[in-house]
This record gives C-alpha cells, sequence and structure tokens, in this order.
C-alpha cells in the first residue's frame, strides 16, 4: 500500500516484480491521470483498493486491464467521465465503495457489469428512486450488501420467530448506544427515519449505512397507541468494515 507519497519510476517499475502480491493499495498518492497507465501489477493481484484519489477516465481504463476481481474504492472523487465507463470494469465480481455518492448514472453503469456478484456500500448516499430502479432493472443480482460504519443499538424483533418476516419492533437496546440515549424502547415499532416509511429491519440498515458516526436520524416510533418523535446520534459501529 503506497500511502500519501509521490511514487517514482523506480517505484512503478518495482511493483511488477512482486509476483506474490494479491493485495495493492493507493491512499492520496501523486499517481493519477496518464501516469497510472504506465502501472502494471502483476498477475497474482486480485484486489485493488484506491482511497482519497481522483479517478478519471485514464484510472478506470487501468483499472479494467489489470483483470482483478474486488475492487475498494474508499472516499474517491469520480469524475463524471470515469462514471460513466465503470462498465468497463468486466472482471469485477466484488466491489466496495465507501463514501463515495451514487448517482442514477453510476448504478446504471453498474448494472452493466456482466460478472458483478456483490456490491458493498458504507456511508454512500443515493437518491430512493435511483436504487429502487438499479434494483427493479437487476433483480437478484448483483447482492447489494450494507456495511454501517455507523451505529444506533437496536435489535430487531421478528414476527413469530418465522424465516423472512423480519420487523422493526425492537427486541433490544443497547446501553449507552444512540437509540438509547434517544429514549428507544424495547418493544417500540420504528415505522420511519428521516421522514421515509420503514416496513423491514434491512432498510433500517440500509438508512443507518448512508450515515456516519455522529450524524443523526430522525425515528418515528410507535409505543403502544402513541407515536413519538425521537432523534438519534449515531456511534461507531463496533463491526466497522474499515477500521
Amino acid at each position: 500500500r503506497f500511502q500519501n507519497q509521490t511514487l517514482t519510476q523506480s517505484d512503478v517499475d518495482s511493483i511488477s516484480d512482486l509476483t506474490n502480491l494479491r493485495h495493492f493499495g493507493l491512499e492520496n498518492t501523486e499517481l493519477r491521470g496518464s501516469t497510472i497507465s504506465k502501472l502494471k501489477l502483476p498477475e497474482s493481484v486480485s484486489t485493488i483498493e484506491i482511497a482519497r484519489q481522483e479517478i478519471d477516465r485514464t484510472t478506470i481504463r487501468w483499472l479494467a486491464s489489470t483483470l482483478t476481481n474486488h475492487l475498494i474504492l474508499d472516499e474517491c472523487e469520480i469524475a463524471l467521465s470515469a462514471k460513466t465507463a465503470f462498465s468497463d470494469l468486466t472482471p469485477l465480481t466484488n466491489l466496495e465503495l465507501r463514501r463515495i455518492p451514487i448517482d442514477r448514472n453510476l448504478f446504471q453503469q453498474l448494472g452493466k457489469l456482466p460478472s458483478l456478484n456483490l456490491i458493498e456500500l458504507s456511508v454512500c448516499k443515493f437518491e430512493l428512486d435511483d436504487y429502487g430502479e438499479f434494483l427493479s432493472e437487476n433483480g437478484a443480482r448483483p447482492v447489494i450488501r450494507f456495511n454501517p460504519v455507523a451505529f444506533l443499538g437496536v435489535q430487531a424483533l421478528s414476527n413469530g420467530r418465522q424465516p423472512n418476516t423480519w420487523s422493526c419492533q425492537v427486541e433490544m437496546v443497547v446501553a449507552g448506544s444512540g437509540a438509547d440515549n434517544a429514549g428507544v424502547k424495547t418493544g417500540d415499532i420504528i415505522e420511519s427515519v428521516n421522514g421515509n416509511p420503514i416496513t423491514v429491519f434491512e432498510e433500517l440498515r440500509m438508512y443507518i449505512s448512508q450515515l456516519d458516526i455522529g450524524e443523526a436520524m430522525d425515528l418515528q416510533v410507535l409505543r403502544g397507541e402513541e407515536r413519538l418523535e425521537l432523534t438519534a446520534t449515531l456511534g461507531e459501529n463496533p463491526n466497522n468494515p474499515s477500521r
């Protein structure tokens, strides 16, 4: 992993000789644009991670030429021309996006990747209409998994403990969590998040995954016959995948 540095030609040349290299990373380096096309990775590399860098169309061409199947992009600025070229990353089977806004154009490009099986999202904000359109056009593949870095602090109760019947009734509230401090109680039913109605726990997880640690979440909860408006400040997920 190269971090906060300018890669020299000697650095670039030496990477191709690392025949056992499996994971290659760039973070805030001076290697972008046309320069990146000079970088040749060994065929052993299966995962590329790029963090806090500008992603332009040339970067996408370089990624497509590496034949990697696992790509991680973390807090990168993606140029419009790069978004329209995402469909060129045909070898990809697993894509992780962290702190990257996803618009309709990017969703559409991701739907064109023939081998993509899994998309993992952390703190990626998107419009619900764009997400819904992506799901309706692509069916069950690729699977989208939400990996929250933030933590609300509730566990859901299943309806009758039957598979695939999860609701948003709270079974447990973690002491000292954002939900606890906001006043959420065991037995509450969470009906909406930030004004958006929810009916299953996975939708709650989706909304949490779009927010960062320290951000606030407005909850409408049903407690018996009373509806309450609560605001929770999210803490850090102890299972944060990017820590």
